[in-house]
Order: C-alpha cells, then structure tokens, then sequence
C-alpha cells in the first residue's frame, strides 16, 4: 500500500488544479488505474494524512490541510512497516504522528 501513497503523492502534486472535485477524481481514478480497491487505500492514506483511523473526509482533509502539507505526509510513510489496528494491510505509521493526530 505504500507505495501507491508515494504514487498519490506524485499525481497530487501534478494537479494543476487541487480542489476537493479534483483530488477525489483523481484519487479514484488512480485507484482504478492501480486495481486497488479504494476504501483500502484511502484508509491508509487517512492514517498518512491524519495519525487516525477514522477522520472527517480524505479529501476534505487534503484540501483543508493543502497539497504542501498533504504531500509531505504521504511521502512521510516510505520506509514504515505495514500494519493496521485490526490486522488489515495498511501503512502503520500512526507512531510517527503526535499523541492523538494532527489537530
């Protein structure tokens, strides 16, 4: 999983427009290029994004929290090991985060 959050990284910061229309889109869109399925891979990038399993919306969160931001905190999660509270694969880099997330 993580390397498609380095992938999203990527296509974030190509965006000529970051919008919450166009992060959505083109996050699916990925998805669907990647066969992954999206609920997974957006909970991973929600814990990427947030230190949190749960959250307001991925991309009401990447547009409130802006592409820089955003973009840090994907490529953030290269090199951390896969885990996921409950044992399904995703990036466990909650441990890098503040107690609590972001707020």
């Amino acid at each position: 999983m993580i390397p498609h959050l380095q992938t999203l990284a990527n296509r974030l910061e190509a965006l000529s427009e970051y919008s919450l229309a166009t992060t959505e889109v083109m996050t699916r869109v990925l998805a669907a290029e990647l066969g992954v399925k999206p609920g997974a891979w957006m909970g991973a990038a929600r814990i990427a994004l947030t230190g949190q399993p749960a959250s307001p919306g991925m991309f009401d969160v990447m547009v409130l929290i802006g592409r820089k931001r955003t973009i840090q905190r994907l490529r953030r999660t290269m090199g951390n090991p896969l885990k996921y509270p409950g044992g399904t694969p995703h990036a466990d880099i909650r441990a890098s985060f503040p107690r609590g997330g972001y707020h």
